[in-house]
């Protein structure tokens, strides 16, 4: 009598994801790693075609108004809830709204929302195997809060102060360097300009705003007595920093802020404002996303 082969249980679809590496597909930002969400799903339905997503909407509005695809908590914070079902699986995450700096966001814009989606998508991916060991915590850095619990509310903390321009430029007015110098020139001898590097702001000998830069509305604040070539330095480097997390719709935002702006540049360096290098990188992003 033949003994009948035993047959081996088909692979589960965490062991086909879990096993797939991930390594050339994790982008790093700010010392956050995140898995590429167009690689994660693509990769999710090459293994299970009949996957699919939801990124739910929630009501706003007394009675209801309209919806939103995001929540807020009692402090403004907000956050976005996917859920992914695979293989008769379902797996539901929410994700806070972050600002390039990491730190939660209140009353976020509709870029913002959409990376915290997108982000969101390809977490559930992971917990359902593909690249999971990037969420094991390192995600999100320790001082951002957790997004792991089912709605999560956010401690209330007192605003961060920012130093005022003049408070920088004391600083830097008693800083050793330059104490050395007023030994050797005297104490008149003090700083004509000052590079806060944190806040992406410069400014001049009297605290006055030479360049700034806001990380919530995207606008470019400019002095026109300071030198414009170091201006369009700065926008090229703030430009560089920021885009590679914009979409089209983020872009578009962006540029109409900032036109004038540019355009002014432009008029002050004696150079068409189109050709300025910021707007060489802008246009690279922007046929990037249209996949020109």
């Amino acid at each position: 009598m033949t003994a009948k082969k035993k047959e081996e249980a088909p692979q589960s679809l965490w062991d086909k994801l879990s096993h797939i590496d991930v390594s050339d597909r994790i982008e790093e930002k700010n010392g956050m790693r995140y898995l590429s969400w167009a690689w994660a799903w693509g990769t999710l339905k090459e293994n299970c075609p009949d996957a699919t997503y939801e990124k739910h909407l929630f009501s706003y509005g007394t009675p209801t108004t309209h919806s939103l695809p995001y929540m807020t908590d009692k402090n403004g914070n907000g956050f976005v809830m996917v859920t992914v079902t695979a293989e008769d699986q379902s797996v539901t995450e929410v994700y806070p709204i972050i600002n390039y700096s990491n730190k939660a966001v209140k009353n976020p814009d509709s870029f913002q929302v959409n990376s915290a989606l997108q982000r969101c998508l390809a977490k559930c991916v992971g917990c359902l195997g593909l690249g999971h060991y990037i969420y094991a915590g390192e995600d999100i850095p320790p001082d951002a809060g957790s997004a792991e619990e089912d709605v999560p509310v956010a401690e209330e903390k007192p605003p961060v102060k920012k130093d005022t321009g003049k408070q920088v430029v004391d600083k830097a007015n008693k800083s050793e360097m330059v104490q050395e110098v007023k030994k050797q020139f005297g104490d008149e001898a003090k700083v004509s300009v000052v590079v806060d590097k944190a806040n992406q702001n410069v400014y001049d000998g009297e605290g006055g705003l030479m360049f700034g830069y806001n990380e919530e509305t995207h606008a470019f604040v400019m002095d026109e007595n300071y030198d414009v070539s170091n201006q369009i330095d700065l926008v090229t480097e703030v430009v560089s920093r920021i885009l590679p997390d914009f979409d089209l719709q983020a872009i578009t935002n962006f540029f109409t802020t900032n036109k004038k702006v540019f355009q002014d540049l432009g008029k002050r360096s004696e150079t068409k404002w189109t050709e300025l290098p910021f707007m060489s990188v802008i246009g690279k992003r922007n046929a990037e996303l249209k996949g020109d």
